[in-house]
């Protein structure tokens, strides 16, 4: 009897057993052969391409194949379905307006992450993603970032302009290598303190003034601190790794605590208030240095500065240009609204490309013309009466020279690459010779006294052009009344392929307005 009973539970436990076996294999198969339905057609296209399967019924097998899903600025409102991704790693979802991010919270092998622009305000679906290196979370408005702490494997996180100045939550991610912060209202960075891993942190566009919690992120390569209300810059002073440091839009008065910084490549003190840039003397790596609006006393410290290819000292009441002989590498210049009389010493700058001298006190353009290197010349608001130096300026595309002096152009042989002129607000009565000019597109000829076209004809309609010419001549002296000399070339201008603009109302309906006002 015993020996009976014994038999029957046995053999009943081994039934209970096969019976689980087979409900847990079952279920496997259910899992992988699921249907998967995509609630977004957009995202389901997606999907299906990625996978390579166009038509046909989605299983969740056939998404445990995707290790990367990039699907920015494709119009996705709803992820349903995306949570059978499971062995997802890299998913790019920016600039989507999300409905809701619930479906991420299975895919918990997730490494890179962008969800920038996504409209999505809570980080509740996120808690289980404790994969993550890299998390992009820009322009989402996010309230409450609590959720994030289990993160702590992050090297890389966006949080710029969420409008959140509790940011106490960083402090967990101290495998942090990139943090950007910027435009947060945030007033207090002590969180950041123990983040000594970091090499790039961007604070700019926040409430700061006290700088004392960065100076022992000594990693730090990259340090974006612009507009704030900074002015005291001490703090920085062991930051020697630095590379980039971006300080535009504060209070600063004095650079001193720069001096040591010696691995500077790129500075930014635009919209200050320094006056003295001799603490700079030793960053002989620099190549990129912005100084425009602050009033600067002297330029004598870049003299040493033989690394220099960008610099701006744009309205900063600079005069004298002779300590720039020696920035011999320089490429890119930005000198206007000061009180430049004389570009004598830029004639050694032979890598010059970009020149813009606006709005100061040139009469003469002798210096630049062995400059065969440069592209782009801005020289407006200025004294000058004479464009005929810059014949040599063969490489010239772009001359930008409105409100000048300029009576005529008889004696200018234009470097054939022009592509855009600007000579308005001078005092020309006669349109130049374009027959040289092949390849210019645009020719600004505004506040001028010009009312012969036939040079225009007889250039454009001659053979000697080459595609489409826009010329703006408003307010000149055309007489446009029905049946005039004028209007008579403005038709065969047309039939030629040009565009001559004599009125507001013909410069809008051709859409040149914008570009010609630049």
């Amino acid at each position: 009897m015993q020996r009976s009973i014994s038999r029957e539970w046995q053999s009943g436990k081994l039934s209970v057993a096969l019976f689980c076996v087979l409900t847990l294999i079952t279920a496997v198969v259910s899992a992988t052969g699921q249907n998967v339905q995509f609630a977004d057609d957009a995202l389901e296209a997606i999907v299906r391409n990625a996978v390579g399967k166009e038509s046909g019924l989605l299983t969740a097998e056939d998404l445990e194949v995707l290790a990367e899903l990039h699907a920015s600025d494709a119009g996705i409102t709803h992820l349903d379905g995306l949570e059978f991704a499971r062995n997802l790693r890299v998913l790019d979802l920016e600039r989507n307006g999300l409905i809701s991010a619930a479906p991420l919270s299975d895919l918990t092998q997730l490494e890179v992450l962008n969800l920038n622009d996504t409209g999505i305000r809570t980080m509740q679906y996120l808690r289980k993603l404790t994969h993550l290196r890299e998390l992009r979370l820009a322009g989402n408005r996010i309230g409450d970032l609590e959720p994030l702490a289990n993160l702590t494997q992050l090297e890389v996180l966006h949080l710029q302009g969420n409008g959140s100045s509790e940011i106490s939550v960083v402090k967990a991610f101290t495998k942090l290598r990139v943090l950007n912060l910027r435009g947060n209202f945030i007033q207090d960075v002590s969180p950041v303190i123990g983040l000594v891993e970091l090499e790039e942190l961007h604070l700019g566009d926040n409430h700061l003034n006290d700088l004392s919690q960065l100076s022992d992120l000594t990693k730090l390569r990259l340090l974006s601190l612009d507009r704030n209300e900074i002015a005291d810059l001490s703090p920085l002073a062991e930051l020697v790794a630095l590379e980039k440091l971006w300080l535009s839009a504060n209070e600063i008065t004095s650079i001193e605590a720069l001096r040591g910084l010696a691995q500077l490549v790129e500075l930014d003190l635009a919209h200050n208030r320094v006056a003295d840039l001799s603490p700079l003397v030793g960053c002989q790596q620099l190549e990129i240095l912005r100084t425009s609006w602050n009033p600067l006393s002297s330029l004598d410290a870049l003299g040493s500065l033989s690394s220099l290819r960008m610099l701006d000292i744009s309205w900063t009441s600079a005069r004298d240009l002779s300590p720039l002989q020696s920035a011999g590498m320089l490429s890119s210049l930005e000198a206007s609204g000061n009180r430049i009389a004389s570009l004598a010493s830029l004639c050694e700058l032979q890598h010059l490309r970009t020149l813009n001298v606006s709005g100061n006190e040139i009469s003469d353009l002798s210096p630049l013309s062995g400059m065969e290197s440069l592209n782009y010349l801005n020289i407006g608001s200025n004294r000058i009466e004479d464009l005929s130096p810059l014949v040599g300026c063969s490489g010239l595309n772009i001359l930008l020279a409105p409100d000048n002096n300029v009576k005529e152009l008889t004696t200018l042989s234009v470097p054939d690459g022009l592509q855009w002129a600007d000579l308005s607000g001078n005092e020309l009565r006669v349109i130049p010779d374009l027959s040289q000019w092949m390849h210019l597109v645009r020719l600004d000829l505004r506040h001028n006294l010009i009312c012969d076209l036939s040079p225009l004809v007889a250039a454009r309609c001659a053979g000697h052009s080459r595609g489409g010419l826009a010329v703006d001549l408003r307010d000149n002296l055309l007489d446009t009344t029905p049946g005039s000399q004028a209007m008579t070339d403005l038709s065969a201008l047309e039939s030629c392929g040009t565009v001559v603009v004599y009125d507001t109302t013909l410069c809008e309906r051709y859409g040149i307005c914008k570009y010609v006002d630049l």
